[in-house]
């Protein structure tokens, strides 16, 4: 059985409890590596601080190690909290002035501690490396404000369908790459005693997982300017793509694609299910696998939402992202740790130490040597098809409509709500937090 030692990853607290989320979103264009920032911070000195998540602390620690070494009179003091406690002290630090010199922030827009959430607020500083010039805008758009890069994502990470490859072999199953044919694989498992997919839907951020992983297909790749298109009132949520994901999620709890009471099962009870072989997989996150034990032997495919494999897609997406506080005392030195870290070989470390397993995957990957894991590959894959989506909530108006997502989801996933009062629901609230 898995040590559940580490706080699952974050989305919302993020990654994603995964942002699900541990550290990471055709896309990277060559280029060097970064050299040193401009503006002093190439003779930075003296102590900075650091707020990480507990779940990616032994990649952090290692980077932080190599950073003094390769910078003598340099420190660098990190405290490592869970997704939650990130969010709530962190937002309310840097509300008075105060908080760590650098912190794990999110992608977007969507959560409380999000890049662009907190920048529009005036609470960071301006990252200004040559890596921001570098960074392909399929990667960094979220990370931006009027132009400016207000953070940098060491990692990318997927959801789609995170499968048991040995336990597939050992019931005889594959991977099913059409909606009907999810439906079918999830009878068929529950026909020979096991279970499709493991669910943390009492987690809020996991209620709405299924929706996530459905979303270029169903949305995206239809309306790929949705959150315009619904701030700007030329279409509304109950009239998109997301009726389609949200049934689609509902027909398979009806079709026994989850355990019994799988709604009050949180995300650490999930992983418990996942990695003991209970059941063949989890629509879930390929930084999962930063929790996996050794040997774990998992494969990750797309969510299909249609009877048409060639219509499906995957979140390929910025998993976290490190955000400089605009009262760092020290930004000069804060702007070089996150150079070194936006360096391809230092970023390769990162990730190799955060999920050791594959499932996160270097925003320089192109510049790197190919990916050994199914799970990495399978993300270059959809970068470069260009059937792939960030997290949705990257460009929710705030955090209160990816709020009213999960609590909604978890409403309907116990039968307290139809699609439509999910997706009326949310409506009202984007219209709110637009006003």
């Amino acid at each position: 059985m898995i040590s559940l030692k580490k706080t699952p990853p974050s989305r919302r607290t993020v990654i994603a409890h995964l942002g699900v989320a541990a550290v990471i979103a055709s896309m990277v264009g060559a280029c060097a590596p970064p050299s040193s920032t401009a503006g002093g911070a190439a003779n930075a000195s003296g102590t900075i601080t650091i707020a990480w998540e507990s779940g990616s602390k032994a990649a952090m620690e290692n980077a932080i190690a190599a950073f003094q070494k390769a910078n003598p009179g340099s420190t660098v003091k990190a405290d490592y909290l869970t997704p939650d406690q990130l969010t709530t002290t962190l937002t309310t630090q840097l509300a008075t002035g105060a908080g760590p010199d650098l912190f794990r922030s999110d992608n977007g827009s969507g959560t409380a501690k999000a890049v662009q959430t907190l920048a529009k607020r005036g609470l960071l500083e301006p990252l200004t490396g040559s890596w921001t010039s570098q960074m392909p805008e399929d990667i960094s758009k979220n990370l931006k404000v009027d132009g400016k890069t207000y953070g940098f994502t060491p990692t990318l990470t997927s959801i789609g369908q995170l499968l048991n490859v040995d336990q597939l072999k050992k019931y005889g199953l594959t991977a099913p790459t059409t909606f009907s044919g999810v439906l079918d694989f999830c009878r068929q498992a529950r026909a020979k005693g096991t279970v499709a997919y493991t669910s943390g839907a009492a987690s809020s951020f996991d209620a709405r997982s299924v929706l996530y992983a459905l979303s270029w297909q169903t949305v995206y790749s239809k309306t790929p300017n949705f959150a315009d298109d619904v701030t700007a009132g030329k279409l509304k949520w109950q009239d998109s793509g997301w009726k389609q994901a949200v049934d689609n999620n509902l027909a398979m709890v009806q079709a026994g694609c989850f355990p019994d009471n799988f709604t009050g099962t949180d995300i650490s009870g999930a992983f418990k299910q996942l990695f003991s072989g209970a059941t063949l997989g989890m629509i879930g996150y390929g930084a999962f696998m930063q929790y996996a034990p050794a040997g774990a032997n998992f494969a990750m495919q797309p969510l299909p939402a249609t009877d048409n494999p060639d219509e499906s897609g995957m979140i390929v997406t910025p998993f976290s992202a490190v955000a400089l506080n605009k009262n760092s005392k020290n930004k000069d030195l804060a702007q070089k740790f996150v150079d070194f870290l936006a360096t391809p070989e230092e970023n390769a470390k990162f990730v190799k130490d955060a999920s050791p397993a594959g499932g996160l995957l270097s925003p320089f990957y192109k510049e790197l040597p190919k990916p050994e894991t199914q799970i990495d590959q399978q993300m270059i894959t959809y970068l470069e098809n260009g059937k792939s989506n960030q997290f949705p909530d990257a460009t929710f108006p705030g955090p209160t409509v990816s709020t009213a997502l999960e609590q909604q989801m978890q409403q309907a996933l116990t039968g307290k709500a139809t699609t439509d009062q999910v997706l009326q629901q949310v409506q009202s609230t984007w219209q709110q937090a637009t006003k």
